[in-house]
C-alpha cells in the first residue's frame, strides 16, 4: 500500500532503512514489492498484509502521519 523511491521501499520493509519514519510501521509485515514506472520515474509499490480492514486503515493512517503515501486496497 504505499509508493516510495527504490532505496526506501525495499530497505524499509526488509528492516534496513532505519532513517525512514515509515520503517517502524512496516517492520515485521509480510510485504510484496513491485517496481513501476510513473511519469518517467522508477517507483516501488509495497503491499503488506493480509490485514483486516480496520487494521489496514490504522496502518495506513500511521504511515500517512509519518509522511508516507498509502491507500487501503479492497483485495
Amino acid at each position: 500500500a504505499g509508493v516510495a523511491p527504490a532505496d526506501e521501499a525495499a530497505g524499509d520493509v526488509e528492516g534496513r532503512g532505519g532513517a525512514d519514519p515509515t520503517a517502524s510501521q512496516l517492520s515485521g509485515q509480510p510485504a510484496l514489492i513491485r517496481q513501476a514506472e510513473v511519469n518517467g520515474k522508477t517507483i516501488y509499490r509495497v503491499r503488506v498484509g493480509p490485514l483486516g480492514k480496520t487494521e489496514a486503515t490504522s496502518l495506513c493512517t500511521q504511515l500517512q502521519g509519518a509522511g508516507g503515501q498509502c491507500f487501503v486496497a479492497k483485495n
